[in-house]
């Protein structure tokens, strides 16, 4: 898309595409490619069932015309000025000419069918479903930079550079630079040691962390690699939710007073829990905006972070929860001991010590009287459990937005639907317009009114005013309580010194929102 018109009432926005743009096989890329995506896949309830939250807008579903070959326009019922800023991580089109060929309403079903008993398929959602597999079907023609030879569960994944690609450099030559990339599978033990011993040229998931910080600057001479470091998405480590929809009427009562959080939260000793998990380079915080975010204001994450034991316990005093004969844990109002269970996301390997976090925790707990029992969960487990509200407290990690994902988008900061963790019952509440669900308390209504004020606004300065007012509410309630935010040097990439063109965050002018070092069409090898 070169460019884009939103009407002034904000109920349509126009995209104007690029001419002479292609498919990675040569075929052209116009705006039947965005028609057949929005037609052919989303309107067809068997490929789509759910439709797209992004363009579920209003309570109705977004509409998609075909203005002429290069022109395409969205349209809704109501003001929809964020819309451009959730086409930034979509994808709404499908090359028409290669995918057609697989579609019933435009081959005959019969046809369909002996495709599918070919490849051994028997169902024709899947098989098509199949056929359109981004980064994993090589036939699938693409607009990308490079388009695999092999399925993304190959061993050895190869890719090679797109002849048709739309980017050229300020000089006018074509990009990308690199003309074949290699993707090797590998357990995370070895990708680090392939890292360190230099023999990869470019690596950040799964090996990204304060564990092996030391590890790569160490050996970056021996390797002859650099360290390049990104922005690190706004990610807070060891976040606490409480299960405010609890089948236990007493913990649910307990878990729903602000009190009760506010005095779990500062009990929490945040700089121990820094100096002991993550060297002392994370950043004490609740789940809030990290510096840098447009909409950061340092009294967000500073919220009820002063680690204060004493006044913890007063507040509890003040509830009226008492101590036993032996003062060794505190009593419910029934009686009965305070105790919970805290399921911890478990699992494979983590990029933060989530066990030690959470054992800190109940360490400090048990100070004010409250006994936890930290229980690892595998991811899947977790989640399901979770969204069922089947926990008492679960442990993990929470997300205020970053730039390239702004906090409109995050399930940790609105409940706009039933998987936000800390507010199952009341997002379920407003996805189904109070026909299902637990409704809210005034002060969770008045923080979906502004995700519709942010999603409605064009101005991005109104927008991030609202983010402002959103994270005001937050900290006031601390629905969640946060532990800390990633530390800056936690987020970095391991890249050869042949490896050039990959721009480092940390020596860019304070304020750059580049979020990583997603640049790739860009990359050369300098032999």
């Amino acid at each position: 898309v070169k460019g884009w018109e939103i009407s002034e009432d904000a109920k349509s926005v126009t995209l104007f595409l690029r001419k002479g743009m292609k498919w990675s096989d040569g075929a052209p890329f116009t705006a039947d490619d965005w028609l057949f995506w929005y037609k052919d896949i989303v309107l067809n309830d068997e490929l789509t069932p759910v439709k797209p939250s992004f363009l579920m807008y209003g309570g109705e579903l977004g509409k998609v015309e075909k203005i002429d070959e290069y022109t395409v326009k969205f349209s809704f019922t109501k003001p929809y000025g964020m819309f451009i800023e959730y086409l930034q991580t979509q994808i709404t089109y499908a090359p028409k000419h290669y995918l057609k060929e697989f579609h019933p309403n435009y081959v005959p079903m019969d046809k369909v069918k002996e495709m599918m008993k070919k490849e051994g398929f028997t169902l024709w959602t899947d098989f098509f479903l199949d056929k359109n597999e981004y980064f994993d079907n090589p036939e699938r023609p693409m607009i990308e930079a490079w388009y695999p030879l092999d399925s993304y569960d190959t061993p050895i994944q190869r890719l090679v550079r797109n002849p048709y690609y739309w980017k050229i450099d300020t000089e006018g030559n074509q990009l990308p630079y690199i003309d074949k990339v290699q993707r090797t599978q590998l357990p995370v033990e070895a990708m680090v040691l392939q890292a360190v011993a230099g023999k990869i040229d470019y690596l950040n998931r799964h090996i990204s962390n304060l564990q092996n910080y030391p590890l790569f600057m160490q050996n970056r001479e021996k390797g002859n690699y650099r360290l390049v470091f990104g922005t690190p998405p706004g990610l807070n480590y060891g976040t606490i939710y409480l299960n405010f929809f609890h089948k236990d009427p007493v913990l649910r009562k307990l878990f729903r007073d602000k009190r009760f959080r506010i005095a779990l939260s500062i009990a929490i000793n945040r700089d121990e829990i820094n100096e002991l998990c993550f060297k002392g380079l994370a950043i004490p915080s609740q789940q809030a905006p990290s510096p840098g975010d447009p909409w950061y204001e340092e009294k967000f994450g500073k919220a009820y972070t002063e680690y204060n034991p004493e006044r913890a316990n007063e507040i509890l005093d003040e509830m009226g929860l008492k101590w036993d004969e032996n003062h060794e844990y505190r009593l419910r109002p029934d009686g009965k001991k305070l105790r919970a269970v805290m399921i911890m996301l478990g699992g494979e390997a983590q990029e933060a010590p989530y066990a030690e976090i959470q054992e800190l925790v109940k360490k400090y707990w048990k100070e004010i009287g409250f006994e936890i029992v930290v229980k690892p969960t595998d991811v899947r487990l977790w989640v399901q459990r979770m969204k069922a509200g089947d926990f008492d407290i679960g442990g993990y990690a929470g997300n205020a937005g970053s730039a390239g994902y702004s906090p409109v988008k995050s399930v940790f900061v609105f409940p706009f639907w039933n998987s936000c963790y800390w507010g199952t019952q009341w997002g379920l509440w407003f996805a189904t317009a109070g026909k299902s669900g637990e409704e809210p308390a005034q002060e969770v209504k008045r923080l979906m009114e502004i995700y519709d004020e942010i999603r409605a606004e064009v101005s991005m300065e109104k927008r991030i005013s609202l983010y402002k007012k959103a994270f005001t509410i937050h900290m006031e309630n601390l629905w969640l309580i946060g532990i800390v935010n990633r530390a800056p040097q936690q987020y970095f990439y391991v890249v050869t010194n042949r490896f050039r063109n990959v721009p480092n965050h940390l020596q860019m002018e304070s304020g750059s929102n580049c979020r990583s070092a997603y640049y790739a069409s860009q990359y050369f090898i300098k032999e």
